[in-house]
């Protein structure tokens, strides 16, 4: 009020507002305070949907814990693997190497990649799951984007179909070679370079396509039961007894990547 009498013309405007309201004899009142919580209920009360006919929007649930997959295959003239990393929520990472002792083209060995890691994952437990991939074939078959048309194309993307059909939720997405990189140099490690892969991950020689039945598997760990200490933890948070094992899990846990 006191900056609005500072100035001339409007002090004049409201002098003259006065003097015309005066004959009808009003009194001014100071405006009553509004409690806020009484506020807030008024605006609650007031307040409706754009769509008379939608409720409002309860609140949201509090979201189940998500595992992340990243897969990738290999397929070269010195043979063909696949590579998976997969990563609880809370950021406990798996590695796995696959060595396919059977002709396999890239986009086999990105399917096979993509199974391996959906049963992982089923092994686990694991109710909700988001999947990463470079090969934009792969992604866009299993979303239903592009329809699988060579036989054996069909047969990977009904047994991806089984196993995704068991979790609570599941999703892929793609992303450039160069997001993947981990997941990628694991697969082509499986092929070539065998004795650069880390102590802590599991390396699986497969015999036979998964899509197959039968599906003998020899599973060769650099560490012995390894992959069952680590699915305890992860599925109960136990431990083995020996504690140089238990020391390895926990150092395994410990040693989160960024996604």
């Amino acid at each position: 009020m006191k900056q609005i009498l500072q100035k001339s013309d409007r002090a004049g405007r409201i002098a003259k507002w006065a003097v015309e309201l005066g004959e009808f004899d009003l009194e001014y009142r100071p405006r009553p305070a509004i409690k806020a919580q009484v506020l807030a209920d008024f605006i609650v009360e007031c307040t409706v949907p754009d769509d008379p006919e939608l409720p409002l929007t309860p609140a949201e649930e509090t979201p189940r814990p998500l595992w992340v997959l990243h897969a990738d295959g290999s397929s070269t003239l010195g043979g063909s693997g696949a590579g998976l990393i997969l990563t609880s929520p809370d950021g406990v990472v798996a590695e796995q190497a696959l060595r396919l002792e059977f002709p396999a083209s890239n986009n086999e060995a990105e399917y096979e990649a993509l199974i391996a890691g959906l049963k992982l994952a089923k092994e686990l437990k694991v109710e909700d799951l988001k999947a990463f991939s470079d090969s934009q074939l792969i992604v866009s078959q299993v979303q239903g984007d592009f329809e699988a048309k060579e036989p054996s194309m069909q047969k990977y993307l009904q047994k991806v179909r089984e196993l995704t059909s068991a979790l609570g939720s599941f999703s892929i997405q793609h992303i450039p070679r160069t997001e993947n990189l981990r997941a990628d140099q694991l697969s082509k490690l499986a092929t070539s370079r065998m004795s650069e892969l880390s102590k802590t991950t599991a390396l699986e020689y497969l015999q036979t396509p998964s899509t197959e039945e039968p599906e003998p598997t020899m599973c060769i760990d650099f560490e012995p039961s390894w992959i069952d200490g680590l699915i305890h933890y992860l599925q109960d948070g136990t431990l083995p007894h020996d504690e140089l094992e238990a020391r390895r899990i926990r150092r395994q846990s410990s040693s989160v990547r960024p996604i």
